[in-house]
Order: C-alpha cells, then sequence, then structure tokens
C-alpha cells in the first residue's frame, strides 16, 4: 500500500520472501546445469577409460606376467581414477566457490539487509557433498566395473621359469 508521502513500502518479510524465491530460481537453474555438466563429463570419462581399454588389457596382462596381484592392479585404477575425477571436481568446486562469492558480494551491495552469506555457505557446503558423493559413487564403479573387465580379459597369470 502506498504511504502518505507517495513512497511504495513494503514489509521487511515480503522482502524476504521474495529475495529467497529469486534464489530458490537462480539455486535451480544453476543445479540443474551443474547436473547436465556433471552428466556429460561422466559421458567423456567414459568414453576416455573405454577408448584406452585394449591398451590396459595389454598392460594388465605383462604386469600379471610379472606376478601383479588384482590389489596392485586395482591400486592403480585406484590412483588413475582419483586423478581423473578429482582434478575436475576440485576445480569446480573452486570455480563455483569464487562464483558464490562474488554473487554473494553483488546481493550485498542491492540489498543490505539480505543474508545472503548464511543461505550460500549451507547451500554451496550441501551442493558440494551431494556433488562429490555422486564422484564418489561413480568413481567407485568405474574402478569396480572396468578394473574387473580389464583383469578378466588379460587372461590367466603365467609366470614360467
Amino acid at each position: 500500500a502506498p504511504s502518505p508521502a507517495g513512497l511504495d513500502v513494503q514489509p521487511l518479510p515480503l522482502i524476504f520472501a521474495e529475495r529467497y524465491r529469486e534464489f530458490a530460481v537462480l539455486l535451480f537453474t544453476l543445479s540443474a546445469i551443474a547436473l547436465l555438466f556433471l552428466f556429460a563429463s561422466g559421458a567423456v570419462i567414459y568414453f576416455k577409460v573405454s577408448e584406452r581399454f585394449e591398451h590396459d588389457v595389454q598392460q594388465v596382462a605383462a604386469l600379471r606376467r610379472l606376478g601383479a596381484t588384482a590389489g596392485h592392479v586395482r591400486g592403480m585404477f585406484v590412483r588413475e581414477t582419483a586423478l581423473l575425477l578429482l582434478v575436475p571436481f576440485l576445480l569446480g568446486l573452486v570455480h563455483s566457490a569464487v562464483a558464490l562469492v562474488d554473487w554473494v558480494d553483488v546481493e550485498q551491495i542491492f540489498d543490505a539487509s539480505f543474508d545472503a552469506w548464511g543461505l550460500t555457505y549451507r547451500t554451496f557446503v550441501g551442493m558440494a557433498l551431494g556433488i562429490g558423493l555422486v564422484v564418489a559413487v561413480y568413481g567407485g564403479a568405474v574402478v569396480y566395473c572396468y578394473g574387473s573387465r580389464v583383469w578378466e580379459r588379460s587372461g590367466p597369470a603365467t609366470c614360467e621359469r
């Protein structure tokens, strides 16, 4: 309702509700884009790993002839997969943190009463943990499934002395 001086004044709870709705739409949009990139990067990693399958089978067969155990080979795949998955994940976290800090600074310029830091921190931690869990499960599945396939295809261990 207009005030006697002709100013349009809204109660503070309505302003907060409006800001949280705007933030929710922004968060939903950015989350959808992040999931799209997560699935796309997962597909790229899958095709990268699949492309090296025959090469890895030959390497594991050579390692088996030298006496490598399944644990040694699994450890090799864990390190390779961790490097392949963790570097992009950590770079994405740093990029997201910088973007959120910048967004909060812009929000504070336009509306100093909006507590964006608390909401942003909780959101960032929740999303980082959720995406980290997805990356960890995906990495575990890659190590288990791909490592098992490579181990089986590399043939029996033959040590001729």
